[in-house]
């Protein structure tokens, strides 16, 4: 379950990068 919650945790990460440059 943590390591899942990790990869989710980097997903939000990624997105909020991807937002920032649009």
């Amino acid at each position: 379950v943590i390591h899942k919650n990790k990869a989710s945790n980097n997903k939000s990460k990624l997105t909020k990068f991807v937002n920032a440059l649009k």
